[in-house]
């Protein structure tokens, strides 16, 4: 018997010859009962990166499939826990998601306005005060992976932009802006989990989501994870700023998240087009950042002046790690 999502089988056929000279490989009647396959139903062969042969079954494009249901019985009072659940079951590649919750418990109309906020096309098909239910209703062809990517390194790209800004003028409604854009940042990453998920389950093909390889996948989603965590101290800055001051109309500080916003989008260029030369030499560029914030952070190291050192010294990281995987995705690309 063979088992649902989540298992490798391995089965041995033996090839055989038609009278005509077709080669025939026959499947294994259980598989095509698990996936509601049929006499005449068609199916799409992929060969991979590494000449071997994958067969997915055509209903999974043209959204027929049979729909992979989440039941999540709740007994917790923490709407933070819920939303964990939820989260990865998303990810996991549920198609609906069932929440059960007590009477009285669970502020339902709260937990849909944040999932909506948090998870990209997931709508409420059914509200009672004990039920809640999810249906995604994007699908992983919505955008290509590297689009996704490229949407979200922007996003990133111009909460770094509005930094400089909003700090030197004390601006809070913009610094307001920056914080809420981690939402956004959050929402595509997770999308973006999402997709590669799926291909890794079987249900598309790489090339099916704009992916070169399975191993390429790897590389994006390491990548796209820096990439969110970059946002991620962007948003911490915003934060302490929000609670604090902004820095002196002079401070070396701001000429440094200038170097930062210049780094890092050359970053994202020599990751999106991997040259191991132009990768090289922004890793060099990183050391000079760093040294640059080192000059000047023991003048600028109080209050929310020390979050900027601290924040920017970690995206930094962020760019070198970037940097070190676009080596690997250049090296990827030459191999195959």
């Amino acid at each position: 018997m063979l088992p649902s999502w989540g298992r490798i089988v391995q089965l041995r056929r033996r090839i055989q010859v038609t009278g005509h000279g077709s080669y025939i490989v026959t499947l294994p009647k259980e598989w095509i009962k698990l996936r509601g396959l049929e006499k005449g139903s068609e199916i799409i062969i992929v060969q991979d990166s590494d000449g071997s042969l994958r067969i997915i079954p055509s209903p999974y494009f043209d959204g027929s499939a049979k729909k992979v249901k989440a039941t999540i019985s709740s007994s917790w009072d923490s709407l933070e826990t819920i939303l964990r659940r939820i989260i990865s079951y998303y990810i996991a590649g549920a198609d609906v998601l069932v929440v059960n919750v007590e009477r009285g418990r669970l502020d339902s109309k709260r937990l849909a306005e944040i999932v909506s906020r948090r998870l990209m096309g997931v709508e409420v098909v059914e509200e009672s005060s004990t039920t809640v239910v999810f249906h995604v209703i994007a699908s992983p062809f919505s955008m290509q992976v590297i689009d996704t990517l490229k949407k979200l390194a922007r996003t990133v790209g111009f909460m770094i932009d509005d930094l400089r800004a909003s700090i030197a003028r004390r601006d809070k409604e913009m610094l307001r802006e920056i914080v809420e854009r981690d939402d956004i940042v959050d929402k595509l990453f997770i999308y973006m989990w999402r997709q590669i998920t799926l291909m890794l389950q079987g249900r598309y093909a790489p090339q099916h989501i704009g992916l070169e390889s399975y191993a390429d996948s790897s590389l994006i989603m390491m990548a796209a994870k820096n990439i969110e965590r970059i946002g991620d101290h962007a948003s911490r800055i915003a934060k302490a700023h929000l609670k604090g001051g902004g820095l002196r109309e002079r401070s070396p500080l701001l000429e440094v998240m200038n170097d930062m916003k210049a780094l890092y989008e050359q970053t994202v260029d020599a990751f999106l087009s991997p040259s191991p030369e132009e990768a090289e030499r922004l890793i060099a560029e990183c050391s000079g950042v760093r040294q640059r914030l080192a000059e000047v952070a023991y003048g600028e190291a109080a209050g929310p002046d020390r979050i900027i050192v601290e924040s920017l010294s970690r995206m930094i990281d962020y760019c070198v790690d970037i940097l070190e995987l676009t080596l690997n995705r250049s090296s990827l690309r030459k191999l195959f």
